[in-house]
């Protein structure tokens, strides 16, 4: 959320080229599949989510039973609010067993 802030725009990749999937993997987190979500413009946490809910990609995402975990960051800058936002379902050895 901070750098897309810093940069102005909505994007997967930071200034250094690396994606987010990716920056989740090297924070520690093995996952069997993760769901995101960058936007900018809800200014609370409250229409950030009722702009999930209103369009149907980002509402599967977010009412998929699959994700059992959940990380949301948002940052300002330039007049807007930028959001990320994680869906995850960790890696372990029944999950990966089931897949």
């Amino acid at each position: 959320a901070r750098a897309m802030a810093r940069g102005g725009r909505l994007g997967v990749e930071g200034p250094d080229g690396v994606p987010v999937y990716r920056r989740v993997v090297a924070a520690g987190y093995p996952y069997l599949t993760v769901g995101e979500h960058l936007v900018s413009g809800p200014l609370s946490v409250d229409r950030f989510v009722g702009h999930c809910l209103r369009h149907e990609a980002a509402r599967r995402t977010v009412c998929d039973p699959a994700f059992t975990h959940a990380a949301v960051a948002s940052c300002e800058g330039g007049g807007d609010t930028y959001w990320t936002a994680l869906w995850a379902r960790p890696l372990t050895p029944e999950g990966l067993d089931r897949t």
